[in-house]
């Protein structure tokens, strides 16, 4: 499958990779994703020329962006660092006191919204309903609420996989944080409701922001509960309720330096919040200077 960014992400990945080629701890980033920038420096000038963008490589663009972001907060950080949970590794350790482990993850539009798409290659609509207590296995799928789901699943791959924790260890000083690049969740990124809802549930969103799921046990649509919560049923959910500290989210529009900063929401674990966690946010270097977390009082 190809990708293809806009010429704003294009011309912004290319920004970031510049502003890194003199930042020393960025350099096993650069030789990683060096095949990747020359190809999108030809085609920036002509798109039928280089060759096209992989799906796969989208990520790559972000990781660029995102350690773009961290030089100018003046960060120092370390890239594909194993933390010692077998020969799985984060993207970046952050260099701070204390030190972040980070792992970041993009969500995509499934495959259940690309059906639901219409377009004439101008304008396009998208069209997802919620699944009514006896809808079929199609009309579920086919729904918001399924790419909640599904998002939570993507996210919790980053913790847990093949029925093991992979990347975080068992927290011992460090924070951890799952950075979700979220433009691609039901096609148009969603909002901080959507966010909430994925992380840490249904609790304090207004009822129209609130999805349900049928509960498999009783046939009734019951709120689909966040990955922080115990009741949420994902078989990454306890390990992400274990090991992380903070969800990130954030959807990029302009592409601007600094946008990364000023937009992230954070959504907090009430499992491993602390004194400490919350020190360790307000010293955070892309802490947004506005209101963008969602935590326990």
């Amino acid at each position: 499958m190809f990708y293809s960014p806009s010429t704003e992400e294009v011309v912004a990945t290319l920004r970031a990779a510049d502003a890194l080629a003199s930042v020393p701890w960025a350099e096993p980033l650069l030789g990683h994703t060096a095949d990747t920038v020359n190809n999108l420096r030809i085609r920036l000038d002509d798109r039928t020329a280089g060759r096209p963008v992989r799906d796969n490589e989208r990520g790559l663009l972000f990781e660029l962006r995102y350690a773009e972001a961290l030089h100018h907060a003046a960060a120092r950080a370390e890239y594909e660092v194993n933390s010692g949970v077998g020969d799985t590794t984060v993207d970046f350790c952050v260099l701070s006191e204390p030190t972040w482990l980070v792992e970041l993850v993009g969500l995509r539009a499934s495959e259940a919204v690309q059906a639901a798409t219409n377009g004439n290659g101008v304008f396009a609509s998208l069209v997802l309903s919620s699944p009514q207590p006896n809808a079929t296995l199609a009309e579920q799928i086919q729904s918001e609420e399924a790419e909640i789901i599904k998002a939570q699943e993507r996210i919790g791959e980053k913790a847990f996989r093949n029925g093991a924790p992979v990347k975080f260890p068992k927290p011992a000083g460090k924070i951890h944080m799952i950075m979700v690049d979220a433009r691609g969740f039901i096609g148009i990124g969603g909002d901080r409701f959507d966010w909430c809802h994925i992380a840490s549930g249904p609790n304090g969103l207004p009822d129209e922001a609130i999805r349900s799921w049928p509960n498999p046990m009783s046939g009734v649509n019951d709120p689909i509960a966040g990955l922080f919560e115990e009741r949420c049923r994902g078989r990454a959910a306890p390990t992400i309720r274990e090991r992380i500290h903070i969800i990130g989210f954030v959807c990029e529009e302009t592409f601007e330096p600094g946008e990364i900063a000023s937009s992230t929401f954070y959504c907090f674990n009430p499992h491993l919040v602390s004194d400490t966690v919350r020190a360790a946010y307000e010293a955070w270097p892309l802490r947004s200077p506005r209101p963008q977390l969602r935590r326990p009082d």
